[in-house]
């Protein structure tokens, strides 16, 4: 049992070491909590009969509730569609991972259901916005 337990901190260490960032390392996509986030904010903001975000400082006050959300934005890692809101058995896309276009990520449609979409159903995808 002594030698087991040797081994699993070496093998941490390892592990640590391997994993650390270098100038070629690629930044994760998005994760899925900016846009259950996302959706949580605009659901809010329709709920208290707010406009839609049409800037950053829109979603200043939700911050607190949506910090992945607003990390994302920032990073450019959320787009979101400027003015685009809660509707409900809306099917437009609000929000998307940046590069959806061409790599497929997360998405956020007007009645705040988040999903993976493909490259392709994504460019078939409506827009919220866009008629």
């Amino acid at each position: 049992m002594s030698r087991c337990l040797v081994r699993v901190p070496a093998l941490l260490a390892a592990l640590v070491i391997g994993c650390g960032g270098g100038s070629g390392t690629v930044a994760p996509p998005a994760p899925r909590a900016a846009f259950d986030e996302l959706a949580e904010v605009i659901k809010a903001m329709h709920e208290q009969k707010v406009k839609p975000p049409t800037k950053m400082a829109d979603l200043n006050r939700y911050e607190p509730m949506a910090e992945a959300a607003m990390v994302g934005l920032r990073k450019g890692d959320v787009v979101y569609l400027w003015g685009a809101g809660y509707k409900a058995g809306g099917t437009a896309v609000v929000a998307h991972a940046a590069g959806a276009d061409s790599k497929g990520g997360w998405v956020l449609l007007e009645d705040g259901t988040v999903k993976e979409m493909t490259p392709a159903e994504f460019g078939s995808a409506p827009k919220a916005g866009k008629k």
